[in-house]
């Protein structure tokens, strides 16, 4: 399980940095909000 968050977080960070340069929206799912809630953000 180490591993793989470790390669997780690795993943991660290169991505959200591509997508802050190139300006685009992203939602933070990690806030502990409902399905509900983060698809509801989604349609905004």
């Amino acid at each position: 399980m180490g591993k793989f968050l470790a390669r997780t977080g690795r993943y991660q960070t290169p991505v959200i940095d591509a997508i802050d340069r190139l300006g685009l929206d992203r939602i933070d799912a990690g806030c502990g909000q409902a399905a509900a809630e983060l698809a509801d953000t989604v349609w905004r």
